[in-house]
């Protein structure tokens, strides 16, 4: 999914709640800060699993991921 149609999907999820993109983007940073931030190993693989271009995911790149995972099958471990 480009970042085009997840910024307009996030617009979208932002005006469906009443609030801001940015608010939107901020609440999924908290996300992913929490995840980063896990020292359970499964939660760890998982997070460690998201394809990032930096040490974290971006929002857009998490978003990507998730939609990756569902479009195949549902959300998958490394091994």
């Amino acid at each position: 999914m480009d970042q085009k149609r997840i910024m307009g999907a996030l617009q979208t999820v932002a005006d469906e709640n009443g609030v801001t993109l940015d608010t939107v983007m901020e609440e999924i940073e908290k996300v992913i800060d929490m995840g980063m931030e896990s020292k359970a190993p499964l939660v760890r693989r998982r997070w460690d699993a998201i394809p990032c271009q930096g040490d974290r995911p971006t929002v857009v790149e998490l978003v990507d991921h998730l939609v990756g995972q569902v479009l195949c099958g549902g959300m998958m471990l490394p091994e």
